[in-house]
């Protein structure tokens, strides 16, 4: 809770805290952990206020009372209903993948995207595979061109068709030109 004075302080212990990040720290430490045993407790407990509030005397005596139906949020998985229900343990190895699988999940979830400064030790603390930028880029780059190349070869390929057709057709109008020169001359040769 926050004093008159605005500072952190622990309400079990009467402890102040400097920041909200040393709060979990101070929850971890011995003396919050001495005070929160049960023999501290009941000597240690001042944060009620002191306006003459108090709790009803049977606030202690009654009991919970306990609800038959499921919480909210806690579904049966196939783990359980086997576990349960038929008799068969779950083996550990299903238990380790899905630990495992959970911890990845947890820890990509509790550290966001450039967290740390250098993205290799970003990766390493997410635990997912890095990937540099420029390797990216430079993959879709070299795709791009490799693209491009095969567009490119196939015009180049279409082009140097129409060139031999082209080639071919002045070819075989020379020819013909020769030909009907050839003729003239059988025919001059002839006549002569």
């Amino acid at each position: 809770t926050y004093n008159s004075a605005g500072q952190l302080s622990c309400a079990l212990c009467n402890q102040p805290v400097k920041s909200e990040l040393l709060w979990n720290a101070h929850i971890q430490g011995r003396t919050h952990k001495e005070v929160n045993d049960s023999s501290y407790i009941s000597s240690s407990i001042s944060f009620l206020p002191s306006d003459g509030y108090s709790l009803p005397s049977d606030f202690f005596d009654s009991k919970p009372s306990v609800s038959s139906s499921q919480p909210k949020g806690i579904l049966k998985t196939s783990k359980d209903l086997n576990f349960f229900d038929q008799g068969i343990a779950p083996s550990a190895s299903s238990d380790a993948k899905e630990e495992k699988d959970h911890k990845e999940a947890v820890m990509s979830e509790k550290i966001p995207e450039g967290f740390f400064d250098d993205p290799k030790k970003d990766a390493k603390a997410r635990e997912i595979e890095y990937k540099d930028k420029m390797d990216v880029e430079w993959d879709l780059f070299q795709r791009a061109m490799q693209e491009e190349n095969h567009v490119s070869e196939a015009i180049i390929q279409e082009d140097d068709e129409e060139l031999i057709a082209e080639r071919s057709l002045v070819e075989i109008e020379e020819q013909m030109c020769r030909w009907t020169r050839v003729n003239e001359l059988e025919k001059k040769k002839e006549k002569l």
